[in-house]
């Protein structure tokens, strides 16, 4: 590991970008999508989703030591958020058309990614996710970092 990455740092930032790469790919809304109703295309989504971290428990582990590291935060929002922007834009379409009704997407998120990590590791990141705001968006309402 140390001859490919080099440095830890560069692991953890590795592994990040790996994860926004996987993450932006599973929910990606693309041509063999267009023409389902908005209720599909998120069904859709969450099971490319579901298969890319199912499919990976070792991303998983690496993805929590990864949080531990001091600049996490900021190769969340360069390597993740995007995909996460994408969702909840997607989630909140499908709230106007009171598919979801009063879920807020955050809340169902926060939701999906609890139930697809279920290890006690996990709590950590948990707490990241719930109790932090974004950089570029202080408020007092906790927004998830992934």
């Amino acid at each position: 590991m140390n001859y490919h990455f080099g440095t830890k740092d560069q692991l953890y930032r590795d592994v990040i970008s790996y994860c926004g790469t996987q993450w932006i790919t599973a929910v990606e809304v693309s041509d063999d999508l267009r023409d389902l109703s908005k209720p599909d295309v998120l069904r859709v989504a969450l099971r490319r989703l579901g298969r890319v971290i199912a499919g990976r428990k070792v991303m998983t582990r690496l993805m929590m030591q990864a949080s531990m590291h001091p600049d996490f935060e900021a190769e969340v929002e360069k390597a993740l958020r995007p995909g996460v922007d994408a969702l909840t834009a997607l989630l909140k379409d499908l709230m106007a058309t009171g598919y979801l009704r009063a879920v807020p997407p955050h809340v169902f998120i926060s939701m999906f990614v609890d139930v697809l990590t279920t290890t006690a590791g996990m709590e950590r990141v948990k707490a990241l996710y719930t109790t932090k705001t974004s950089p570029t968006h202080r408020s007092s309402t906790p927004r998830p970092i992934i």
